[in-house]
């Protein structure tokens, strides 16, 4: 070799080529051709899609129209579980809400009862007091119009409590206690109701209406008392018992009075109405109570 030969590859070789000047890959790429599709990366940039392009989230007028439907079907839901809570069977009518009436209701008369201090009502009295204690013995009996209670002694009850009282008011039926009987209750013989003719009533209501001469009408109140024991008290002499007593009591409001009878309807003491102290007379100023136990 000569020294004046040089040791470079001859131009148009491989090794005579920068190694960054083609990329790796490329040297063994075929040539493209103009029926070639284009590659991928070759391809250029579109740019920014419009937004009815976008696949990755839903149109804004979806969404909203969703929410609308979602709130529809929710207040669609509410009065249909309303009307299954009130279909139901088994719940009480009293519980479910009433539906408003547009047609105004008129009010129910009142239902009318019957006196109880006439004759007939008295003995349906005494058979339910009959019925109910076995016996028609009472030492004391008061009624009105719409109430009536009994005093019964319980034989051979030696507590302190050896009465027993019955009471009926209308349209509720009996009820019962224990009691003392009173103040004097141990002092009285029991009076048979059962023998006493309630018909002197038709007569005697007439003359104490009369004879007390209230205004208007006035409310009834029928008392029965039975008689005292003469030997109540412990003399030395002998007492006589004392009989039974009736008394009709009549009352406006304003004055009361009554009249005391026996058990056969003979007057014994007529008390004229007196003003009740906290009730002023008509027509003038309050004045000092008359004076009760007038005898007529």
């Amino acid at each position: 070799m000569s020294s004046g030969c040089s040791m470079r590859p001859e131009r148009g070789t491989a090794m005579d080529e920068p190694q960054d000047a083609i990329p790796e890959g490329w040297r063994d790429r075929p040539e493209p051709s103009d029926d070639a599709p284009e590659p991928e990366d070759a391809r250029p940039d579109p740019g920014p899609q419009p937004e009815d392009a976008r696949p990755e989230s839903e149109p804004q007028g979806t969404t909203t129209g969703r929410r609308v439907m979602l709130t529809v079907l929710a207040l669609l839901a509410v009065p249909a579980a309303l009307a299954g809570w009130i279909l139901l069977p088994g719940e009480p009518s009293h519980d479910r809400p009433a539906a408003p009436s547009a047609t105004p209701t008129t009010p129910a008369a009142p239902e009318h009862r019957p006196d109880l201090t006439t004759p007939d009502r008295l003995r349906t009295l005494v058979a339910d007091l009959k019925r109910r204690t076995g016996g028609t013995e009472v030492v004391f009996l008061h009624v009105s119009a719409g109430h009536a209670s009994a005093t019964v002694r319980l034989p051979g009850d030696t507590s302190d409590k050896p009465f027993e009282s019955h009471t009926f008011q209308s349209g509720k039926g009996w009820s019962s206690y224990r009691s003392h009987g009173g103040s004097d209750g141990d002092e009285r013989i029991p009076e048979d109701l059962s023998k006493i003719d309630w018909n002197i009533l038709e007569e005697l209501y007439p003359e104490v209406d009369e004879k007390l001469a209230l205004p208007g009408r006035p409310e009834r109140t029928l008392t029965l008392k039975a008689g005292l024991n003469g030997d109540r008290y412990d003399l030395p002499f002998e007492v006589r018992d004392t009989p039974a007593e009736l008394s009709v009591e009549l009352n406006d409001g304003t004055r009361i009075g009554w009249v005391e009878a026996r058990t056969n309807g003979a007057i014994t003491k007529v008390n004229l109405p007196v003003q009740y102290a906290f009730s002023p007379r008509p027509g003038s100023r309050p004045g000092p109570l008359t004076s009760r136990g007038q005898v007529r």
